[in-house]
């Protein structure tokens, strides 16, 4: 299945989701209000549809931009082992 694909369905899941993180958002707008396990359970539950709505861009992002981020993140960390000399 191409990501293409994959990302579709995350979308659409994400925009069916509305039923259940839009009255989290408003658990955690009360503040107060609202018990604290409750505006815990609505934190999670927002965490949770962030986390599928955050996979979207991930699975569009082009074939070779994990490849890219490897090799600058390789460029970063790699040190010079030799004494400096002066």
């Amino acid at each position: 299945m191409s990501n293409l694909v994959l990302a579709l369905a995350a979308a659409a899941l994400t925009v069916a989701g509305t039923v259940w993180y839009l009255p989290a958002v408003a658990e955690l707008r009360a503040g107060a209000d609202r018990p604290l396990s409750r505006r815990v359970s609505a934190a999670g539950c927002l965490t949770g549809w962030g986390a599928c709505a955050g996979a979207v861009p991930l699975l569009l992002a082009p074939p070779w931009l994990p490849h890219l981020e490897r090799l600058l993140s390789r460029a970063a960390t790699d040190t010079d082992s030799r004494p400096a000399t002066a």
